[in-house]
């Protein structure tokens, strides 16, 4: 039996890929409505935020242009490596600088990163040293919260990675639980393709694996773990949905940053023999 329905004609509209200039414009536009990229600007240059801003991103799609097409990933890009781009303007030298000379003395301070990065496809995978291996370029300092955003992203990747049904057994109801729960290490880990959480999972999650005691933040409340959720967000590791988050971020960057701390990320994965 047919049917009598008909179907108009499927039109193809082809949209341009967007040039250099283009695309410098639209990661500029981004970028500058997040006022903490700007926290580590000294406040000497800080009628030069937007234009030091515009002169990284240009450099930034300059040199990635041709070799990376994902929009989100230069952005990525952007709020990881401006920190280390800035840092130069904190030294005594520059402040007789003419505007020249400091793009020049910019420029060259970051290219030697630049050039090491063109060899990675995915900015994704990149270790973030630049964000662990020194307080000044790290954009969570202003939060005045030393590990807890590192916390944060581990039960955000917990959340994802595992199934809710196995939250009772690996996490228990509290850390010293959690850490006689904890599964088994095995040689190799396989991560699960990562799937949206609840908020309220968070939470839970991150209660049994910080411990504030040891640390100098004192209490954990649900505003200063929702206050770490959006720069995580910002930086792609962590993404917002409707009412949901999920992390996207890679098993080898939340590795990295676990070493920092030595937190055994992969103790609280469940794996099985499936």
């Amino acid at each position: 039996m047919h049917s009598s329905v008909s179907y108009p004609e499927v039109i193809e509209i082809g949209f341009p890929s967007y040039n250099r200039d283009e695309l410098s414009q639209i990661l500029y536009i981004n970028a500058r409505v997040h006022e903490r990229i700007f926290n580590n600007i000294p406040e000497r240059f800080e009628p030069e935020r937007e234009n030091l801003l515009k002169d990284f991103i240009n450099i930034i799609a300059g040199t990635f242009f041709n070799s990376c097409i994902d929009y989100y990933e230069l952005l990525h890009l952007v709020f990881l490596l401006f920190p280390r781009y800035i840092k130069p303007l904190q030294k005594p030298e520059t402040e007789h600088m003419n505007e020249e000379q400091l793009s020049n003395k910019l420029y060259q301070k970051i290219s030697p990163k630049l050039q090491k990065l063109l060899k990675n496809v995915s900015f994704s995978n990149i270790t973030l040293s630049d964000l662990v291996e020194s307080p000044n370029t790290n954009i969570f300092q202003n939060a005045n919260i030393k590990e807890l955003w590192k916390y944060v992203l581990f039960a955000g990747f917990i959340a994802s990675h595992n199934e809710k049904k196995y939250d009772k057994y690996i996490l228990g109801t509290g850390r010293e639980n959690a850490m006689r729960r904890r599964i088994k290490k095995t040689p190799k880990i396989k991560v699960r393709k990562p799937k949206s959480f609840i908020r309220e999972r968070l939470f839970a999650i991150l209660y049994s694996i910080y411990d504030s005691t040891i640390y100098e933040d004192g209490e954990v409340t649900e505003e200063k773990i929702l206050r770490q959720l959006e720069p995580l967000c910002s930086l792609k590791f962590i993404e917002k949905r409707k009412n949901s988050y999920m992390c996207v971020a890679s098993f080898e960057v939340v590795k990295d940053i676990a070493k920092t701390i030595n937190f055994e990320i992969e103790s609280y994965l469940y794996t099985s023999d499936e």
